[in-house]
């Protein structure tokens, strides 16, 4: 029904620079971003933008869904996202001149019958590596990366938890 990391694996080097790029950013290397966390990207110099850092390996994301203030999280991103970065020479924003319905098409298009949405992949990461973290300052630091909290977490995708995530849950 829904498609696997390794399904992604076999986009990673697409001829579709999106493509491969949507595959390496959700196959699991990381905690997954939201669609438009992505989508307001910008690789270089931004001061508006999620500001993409090559040289660190970071991106200080600006814009977030639940930003109540303006804040900057300053996020690592995988050494092979910067390589495939690097080497397809992509400039500037991620996915220029696309909207997030267009993104999500694309991996519709891509996949086929198979779920694969950005919202998929964060469900899919939170029931395949998440929920099977032991450690709870690294449960916190995944769920801060997703921009989630753990009451949310829990009660849209965590269904079956480690014993750190659920004595986090209950407050211990």
């Amino acid at each position: 029904d829904g498609a696997t990391y390794e399904d992604l694996k076999e986009h990673e080097n697409d001829q579709d620079t999106r493509v491969a790029l949507l595959a390496r950013i959700y196959n699991g290397q990381m905690p997954p971003l939201r669609i438009g966390d992505w989508a307001n990207a910008f690789i270089g110099k931004s001061k508006t933008l999620n500001e993409i850092d090559l040289k660190k390996g970071l991106m200080i994301r600006r814009i977030k869904k639940n930003q109540k203030e303006e804040t900057e999280d300053i996020i690592d991103l995988p050494p092979s996202l910067i390589k495939f970065i690097k080497k397809r020479k992509i400039e500037g924003e991620l996915f220029p001149d696309m909207s997030i319905t267009q993104i999500d098409n694309l991996l519709k298009q891509t996949y086929g019958d198979k779920k694969a949405t950005p919202h998929y992949w964060r469900s899919y990461y939170t029931v395949h590596i998440l929920s099977k973290m032991t450690d709870k300052d690294e449960i916190k630091e995944a769920l801060r990366v997703m921009d989630h909290s753990l009451a949310v977490n829990a009660s849209y995708y965590n269904k079956q938890a480690s014993s750190a995530y659920n004595s986090l849950l209950s407050g211990k």
